[in-house]
């Protein structure tokens, strides 16, 4: 063995989701303890990978030796110095997601963070990762290839940093373009199901790369990888890696529609500039990453919330989105924000620890902020301030953040704050008090914001009657028709209805019904019958027509100068396209 780890990957069962997984590293002591990384970059919580792992068996040559537990993500095995460890087990690949790993008859995705062990103590170490494939099948990932023909490709690794950080993708059918921005060379990838307008997807992710690239004036990457899967049914989510994304979406079919088009374009352009915003600037607590503990940060409203801002932010720089799209992302953020009063209960920075705490489905209502919602309107106030104090832009601000703290050097919450001072004469400190340790304060500073820029926040009655008297936002899920939000003090909260519950039948008719027909009338006594908990519940929901959830909308006043100055910010107008 050349190098001191080696994975060995191949389908085992494909119908049944299995990987077979060997790793092999050359023992120093008597001692070893190996590791299942307890979290992944890029979902700040704990990821309880170990329950995939089937059989996990250890060998000294052929002899099985012993190994028990110390932890769900760790073992200690006793063995001999300078022997080679061998260690096999099963991983049930079952779950299809950008940041897990799964197989299948037609697809494989590896996300090493969470189907790869490691040795501890030997982080710093290179390795080999061998995967065996079917001959008809191709593949695409970031790692170096060292060896490969019709069955078996071989990467190589630095160390365990950009193993974890290097998905692999193999499938039946892989379309692909290529395409070079300023000397760095970008390979997009797409599996699954066929893509219907690759061309205009070509189109615009160059247009979005370019923006993002003279924006920061450089890239910390010389080849970039989209991994994208379309699937057949509604997917999507995204993952940030060093030098590559994956991407899921679907339905595939429905990228020929300009708000499905969009989604797509909006989590591509988001993990792209992830290449700057976390992956090499970073918080100080993940320089870094530790795979062995929780990595909490009070920044994820920076690593995720301008993340979120800038990516669309550049879509609309690039001429991907028109303005007025851009101001229906606009209004996006406004709804989801006044639709949870977490803002009410926990701080944007507490918010940020506590993803750790409540994952990322369905957490308890009202409790706490997304750090990307709120996260992205602290960033737009900073960047309307950065132009109202100092005739500078977020775009400047981050490009500056990256000179300094970039490389993974790391900042902290303090080098992030005392940078914005630096740079213009603004109230800073009362904007991270109210903002990043206060409560229910940003929604007054991001429409200020918006109001400086000319735009105004309008509010229009709901199209759909069910918003509009009850005050209920509904989704259509696998459990049936479900509250996915309730706005307090509306008719449904006084009738004692609550997030979650799902309607059985709404006056006398079954629910899919009844949305559609979305009945234009005051729906002012409605029997319903609903499950809640492990109860079935009749009530009557009576409303007064005052206290439903309108549709918000943000639309441009008679200071329209300053919003075209906003978006021409950073100059992408004046790209040269060919590099």
């Amino acid at each position: 063995m050349d190098t001191l780890h080696q994975h060995n990957v191949k389908v085992g069962n494909a119908a049944r989701h299995e990987l077979i997984v060997e790793y092999k590293f050359k023992s120093t002591d008597s001692k070893h303890i190996i590791q299942i990384p307890y979290w992944r970059p890029g979902r700040y919580e704990a990821g309880n990978f170990p329950k995939k792992y089937v059989n996990l068996r250890v060998f000294d040559g052929k002899t099985e030796i012993d190994s028990f537990k110390l932890s769900p993500n760790t073992w200690e095995i006793s063995c001999k110095p300078d022997q080679i460890i061998r260690i096999t087990y099963t991983y049930y690949a079952d779950d299809l997601t950008a940041g897990n790993t799964y197989c299948d008859e037609e697809l494989l995705l590896i996300n090493p963070v969470n189907s790869l062990i490691y040795a501890r103590g030997y982080e710093h170490d290179p390795g080999n990762l061998t995967l065996e494939y079917l001959e008809s099948w191709s593949w695409a990932s970031g790692l170096d290839v060292v060896g490969n023909n019709k069955e078996t490709v071989k990467f190589s690794y630095g160390d365990i940093q950009e193993l974890m950080d290097s998905p692999i993708l193999a499938c039946k059918h892989l379309q692909t373009f290529e395409y070079e921005v300023k000397g760095i060379h970008f390979y997009a990838h797409f599996g699954g199901e066929p893509v219907p307008n690759i061309e205009e997807i070509e189109r615009d992710y160059k247009l979005f790369s370019e923006a993002q690239i003279r924006n920061f004036g450089s890239f910390p990457v010389q080849n970039y990888y989209f991994l994208n899967i379309l699937l057949p049914h509604k997917a999507y989510h995204g993952v940030e890696h060093e030098n590559n994304t994956v991407i899921i979406y679907g339905p595939a079919e429905k990228l020929t529609e300009r708000k499905e088009y969009l989604d797509l374009m909006g989590v591509s352009s988001h993990e792209l500039y992830h290449t700057w915003n976390v992956k090499s600037l970073r918080p100080t607590e993940w320089m870094p990453y530790d795979f062995e503990k929780p990595g909490f940060s009070r920044l994820g409203y920076v690593a995720e919330g301008v993340t979120t801002y800038m990516g669309d932010y550049m879509l609309w720089h690039a001429g991907v989105i028109s303005d007025e799209e851009f101001l229906d992302e606009l209004s996006t953020i406004v709804e989801k924000h006044l639709l949870n009063e977490g803002y009410k209960s926990l701080s944007l920075a507490d918010s940020s620890v506590d993803t750790w705490v409540d994952g990322y489905g369905r957490t308890t209502p009202s409790r706490r902020v997304s750090i990307y919602n709120e996260g992205a309107m602290l960033a737009i106030v900073c960047d309307i301030w950065l132009q109202k104090y100092a005739d500078l832009s977020m775009n400047d601000f981050m490009k500056l953040l990256f000179e300094k703290r970039g490389g993974k050097k790391g900042y902290s919450e303090q080098d992030y704050w005392t940078l914005l001072e630096e740079m213009a004469d603004a109230p800073w400190q009362k904007l991270f008090n109210d903002c990043v340790n206060g409560r229910g304060k940003l929604f007054g500073y991001f429409e200020e914001a918006l109001n400086f820029m000319g735009l105004d926040i309008s509010y229009l009655p709901s199209e759909k009657s069910w918003e509009r008297y009850w005050g209920v936002r509904l989704l259509n899920s696998d459990k049936g028709v479900e509250i996915l939000n309730l706005k307090k003090g509306s008719s449904a909260d006084l009738a004692g209805l609550d997030e979650g519950d799902t309607f059985l039948k709404i006056d006398g008719i079954s629910p899919t019904e009844f949305l559609e027909q979305n009945r234009s009338k005051e729906l002012q006594k409605t029997d319903v019958e609903i499950k809640s908990g492990f109860r079935k519940k009749e009530l009557m929901l009576q409303s007064d027509g005052d206290t439903g959830i309108p549709k918000y909308k943000v639309v441009l006043n008679e200071k329209s100068n300053r919003f075209k100055n906003w978006k021409n910010a950073a100059h992408v107008n004046e790209l040269d396209m060919n590099g």
